[in-house]
């Protein structure tokens, strides 16, 4: 079976990153020099699923119990920044659950309360949640994201509000949905600007995945909307299974190889019979595309940069604001399109990438090195998705 092959060629790849001590466990990126609360718990909640390495597991769960914050967040950890996160919380909650319902261990309640309650507090308006301490937009996938978590601690302990809270994100997240079925990135609130109020194929699939997840947590059906949602992003791959990334127009995730993990995992959870042939063509093209790691974006032949190139000018004419947009968008895209087309096994932030942020006066939070690479964080989140539809 493909996905079986690929999760365990994943497993045996990012078992060397894995740094084990006497009471504590955790993967350590070796490109970036840094440890992620979230690469570890997503490893985790794959092991748990696939019933191996109980040893490991309850040691990437003790380094993660010792990482956790007094107020019961986990912190988000790039290379640029360091700091609390519902997002991040979320997922590692979601593991603790996992590892208490196999376990049984009581000693996990206090420090899954802790960060139920954490995520809690950050709840505002309609069914959004603040994603971290800097960024207090509306970003659909983080709303489901919390949802899943908080719909996963009410079947676990069988709690009322947070099972009601989890329900109200859904509501929140299908009444700004698109007409055509996608769930833009960020929602536009007030003056903010529009440039991330757009369709991006990554997070259309994350957050599908994430959404079928409190889908099931709730023991819900499958409701039209998130079928739909699904509809799109089947009809954004071409014939050959690859996405038409001019469909996509959030420059920062433009060319993610994990849009395919998120994709396949979309449509097997959505399990619609007209989605059977895009898994296939997922899963061909997610093999493809591991090396030493998953590679962070998607490979083409530099023959085809013409095309690529194109396809960025269509994808920078959606949500500007003004020209600045625009242009920013599109020597985003056109730099990852030459950048994605090298490889390297040694990324470091590239002097080009902060000069076009300085020519802007932006600032990013993404890892934009000049050549492609193997990536941890796209390898777990990778893991994570595919382990979730074998179980």
């Amino acid at each position: 079976m493909k996905l079986k092959y690929i999760i365990d060629k994943l497993d045996s790849k990012l078992e060397r990153f894995l740094i084990k001590e006497e009471y504590r466990a955790y993967l350590y990126d070796t490109y970036f020099k840094i440890v992620r609360n979230r690469v570890n718990a997503e490893y985790c909640k794959g092991l748990i699923r696939l019933g191996r390495k109980k040893e490991i597991v309850q040691k990437i769960i003790n380094y993660l119990i010792e990482t956790q914050n007094k107020d019961g967040s986990w912190n988000e950890i790039h290379l640029y920044y360091n700091e609390p996160s519902s997002l991040v919380t979320s997922i590692v909650g979601d593991a603790m659950i996992e590892w208490y319902k196999s376990t049984g261990d009581e000693g996990l309640i206090d420090t899954i309360e802790s960060a139920k309650n954490y995520v809690l507090s950050n709840k505002k308006g309609s069914g959004y949640f603040i994603k971290s301490k800097n960024y207090h937009q509306d970003h659909l996938n983080v709303d489901a994201t919390c949802a899943d978590f908080l719909s996963s601690y009410a079947g676990c302990f069988s709690n009322d509000d947070s099972k009601q809270i989890a329900k109200t994100s859904l509501d929140h997240i299908r009444n700004h949905q698109f007409n055509d079925g996608v769930f833009p990135y960020r929602v536009k609130t007030g003056g903010m600007n529009n440039s991330m109020n757009v369709p991006c194929i990554h997070y259309q699939g994350v957050t599908i995945y994430y959404l079928k997840k409190t889908f099931k947590n709730l023991e819900l059906e499958n409701a039209d909307w998130l079928v739909k949602a699904t509809d799109w992003l089947a009809n954004s791959q071409k014939k050959d299974g690859s996405f038409d990334w001019s469909k996509s127009s959030l420059m920062f995730a433009y060319r993610l190889t994990g849009a395919y993990a998120f994709a396949l995992a979309s449509y097997s959870l959505i399990k619609k019979e007209e989605y059977s042939q895009k898994t296939k063509q997922c899963s061909e093209i997610l093999d493809d595309h591991i090396d030493d790691l998953v590679l962070r974006w998607e490979i083409k032949k530099n023959s085809e940069l013409l095309p690529s190139l194109v396809s960025v000018l269509v994808s920078s004419n959606r949500g500007n604001n003004n020209i600045i947009d625009f242009l920013y968008k599109t020597g985003y895209g056109y730099y990852r399109e030459f950048s994605r087309r090298r490889y390297t096994e040694d990324p470091d932030k590239d002097i080009l990438f902060e000069k076009l942020n300085d020519m802007f006066s932006l600032s990013s939070s993404t890892i934009e090195p000049s050549k492609n690479y193997p990536d941890l964080f796209m390898t777990t989140e990778c893991f994570d998705c595919l382990t979730y539809v074998m179980s």
